[in-house]
């Protein structure tokens, strides 16, 4: 380190503060090397008074000089005269007189202070002054950061810590503002550490360690349908894996319920904003257009399952297509009911002595779209049966192969689709718990173009009644696969109802357990499972328990703060896995307002940065985003929440 170096850290060191750090090279106004400007270390009293541009002797000539004239008058003015090693009035400090002032004193956080030629104070070799981070919440999912601005910075730097213990990642560098907004992942970021950088030439210091304050409930995304009418709005719920598109089902909307779906869009703000209000080219009464729905990667082709469809008979059910063009327009592509004709295999009836029809299959009960969006699914759970649809490159859609589950098992009820559509996951809750055990059936794409059964999944605990199988979620790989069971007894039985979910993993081609979930204060009727959602590599997985009574809002409340009996708010779960594939807790998470069957249905997106819960009972009678969450007056309107 150079001379010049080492004698000022001593300096500096009379005054320290630990947030301020030098830079390796001379401060303004000294020369290394040369005897004008030198600081003597053994001198050194805290002040600025031992640097000197002249010797003693010099000094004390000029000082004499500076108070008789050329004919001996006295020159001094009023207000004296810069120069003369006095601080008359007007002067910041004069020569080696600062008057006690420092770089601290000023509001730096340290350095070295001078005086100038015209008697007032040089910061230039001071540090940045303490900055002062504040950070403010709001819809949807936004945190903003701000400061005043700090004396002697001239840029920022601002630091996250998702977690605490994670390590500080820099979010902003060489900033020239006093604040910054960010769209944030808010069920990830509850427990967040910000940190501001104040900076300079000579260095940088930092704020105090920031966290928010709230739960969050203020910048929680709301959801509402804009037609103001008793709809199940959150009955079905898909984010598309780029996270841009939200699709929301309502099959109860319309006055003979014959359903929609809506489609929301992300701005490049951050803001949601609603694109398209879709109906079914077949509305019949009761219908139910929109019970679920699937997108494919860009959010650009649409299923909408119809499950109580009745052109081919009772509840025979149906399924559409809608796809966007480059302008954010939806157009139907297709619609095919279930309806038995000479060669159609959409009515495949696995009920022994069943008539030759298609009367209550629920054709359309689940929906499953691969990335591309050209291989489709759609599940029969009335008839145990799924069916096979490949987009051609004309835009046609070709029924390929129906397989046959059990209708006893209510197979087909809900089913996941790989990104690639070469592996595909079917629930079978059971219509019959007392009889039989749900399972999941795990099938993969085979170098026939056909498909091939891969393993059959089911809980660890063989219970005959814990709905395992009622929702279905694998990973964009195909390698992990989540299920729920909103109907399993937890602590031996003893909570009736509690909940659970499973997560198995793929090793080659075989699958093993290889977690069993539960909340982490479960009771009894909660419904945990009842919803569940993987991001898009399974390293994150979302439960929706529908009928639990927290009385908390937002994030970060105390499972233990109990509503009234039954309240069935609701409320999801987000878990995390690890490098050694350990799941752990990490968010607890709440409507922002008093909900109804909050976890009804939710989904990530590929990069888990946004989660979306339905709420299809919610009663809030606001139409319109970020509206009043108050008015509960318009019981089963719906809503959905993101985070």
């Amino acid at each position: 380190m150079p001379a010049w170096n080492a004698r000022l850290i001593v300096a500096m060191t009379i005054s320290p503060l630990p947030f301020w750090a030098v830079a390796c090279e001379p401060p303004l106004g000294i020369d290394e090397g040369s005897s004008s400007g030198e600081y003597h270390a053994d001198d050194a009293s805290g002040t600025n008074d031992h640097i000197s541009t002249t010797s003693d002797e010099s000094s004390a000539t000029s000082h004499e000089a500076s108070e008789t004239s050329h004919d001996g008058t006295d020159a001094t003015t009023p207000d004296g005269i810069c120069g003369d090693a006095r601080i008359d009035v007007g002067e910041e400090c004069d020569g080696t007189e600062l008057a006690g002032a420092s770089c601290d004193s000023l509001g730096f956080t340290s350095g070295w202070l001078s005086c100038s030629t015209d008697c007032t104070f040089v910061t230039d070799a001071c540090g940045p002054g303490t900055p002062v981070l504040q950070l403010v919440a709001s819809p949807i999912k936004r945190f903003t950061l701000s400061w005043e601005p700090v004396i002697g910075a001239d840029m920022y730097r601002i630091d996250e810590s998702p977690f605490p213990g994670d390590p500080f990642e820099r979010l902003a560098d060489d900033f020239q503002g006093t604040s910054i907004s960010l769209t944030v992942p808010l069920a990830l970021r509850q427990r967040a550490t910000y940190r501001l950088w104040a900076c300079n030439d000579l260095g940088c210091s930092y704020s105090a360690l920031l966290q928010p304050s709230t739960s969050l409930a203020e910048a929680v995304g709301y959801i509402k349908a804009s037609h103001k009418q008793r709809q199940n709005f959150g009955r079905s719920v898909t984010l598309s894996p780029d996270g841009n598109t939200l699709v929301v089902g309502a099959p109860l909307e319309g006055d003979n319920d014959s359903g929609a779906a809506y489609v929301f869009v992300r701005e490049a703000s951050g803001w949601w904003t609603e694109q398209a209000y879709l109906k079914g080219s077949n509305p019949v009464p009761s219908s139910n257009f929109g019970y679920s729905t699937a997108l494919d990667e860009d959010g650009n082709t649409l299923a909408v399952g119809a499950y109580h469809d009745r052109t081919g008979g009772h509840w025979a059910g149906a399924f559409y297509v809608f796809v966007r063009d480059d302008a954010g327009t939806w157009s139907q592509q297709i619609y095919i009911p279930a309806v038995r004709g000479p060669t159609s295999s959409l009515c495949v009836d696995t009920r022994l002595g069943a008539e030759d029809t298609c009367v209550d299959a629920e054709f359309g009960s689940g929906v499953a779209l691969s990335g591309s969006g050209d291989t489709l699914f759609v599940g029969a759970r009335g008839f145990g049966s799924i069916h096979w649809f490949e987009r051609d490159d004309e835009g046609r859609w070709l029924a390929y192969l129906s397989m046959v589950g059990s209708d006893s098992h209510f197979y087909g009820e809900d089913m996941a689709l790989s990104n690639d559509g070469n592996t595909l996951a079917v629930g079978s809750p059971t219509r019959d718990p007392d009889l039989y055990p749900g399972d999941v059936t795990v099938y993969v794409r085979n170098d026939r173009n056909g498909w091939s059964h891969q393993g059959t999944l089911a809980s660890s605990t063989g219970a005959t009644n814990d709905g395992f199988g009622r929702d279905v979620a694998l990973s964009g790989d195909g390698n992990v696969v989540a299920v729920g069971a909103p109907e399993a007894d937890g602590d031996g039985n003893s909570r009736s109802a509690a909940g659970a979910a499973y997560v198995f993993v793929r090793t080659e081609t075989q699958w093993s357990q290889f977690a069993h979930l539960t909340a982490s204060h479960p009771h009894a009727d909660d419904a945990f499972g009842d919803a569940v959602a993987l991001n898009g590599d399974g390293s994150m997985l979302a439960v929706g328990a529908s009928r639990e009574d927290g009385a908390t809002h937002g994030l970060g409340g105390d499972p233990l703060d109990l509503g009234a009996t039954d309240s069935d708010h609701g409320a999801a779960y987000l878990f995390l896995r690890d490098a050694m594939g350990h799941w752990a807790p990490q968010a607890y998470v709440k409507a922002s307002n008093q909900s109804l069957s909050f976890g009804d249905s939710l989904s990530l997106d590929r990069t888990g940065d946004t989660l979306a819960v339905g709420a299809p009972l919610e009663s809030v009678a606001s139409s319109v985003i970020d509206g009043n969450q108050t008015n509960y007056s318009n019981p089963g309107f719906g809503a959905v929440y993101l985070y």
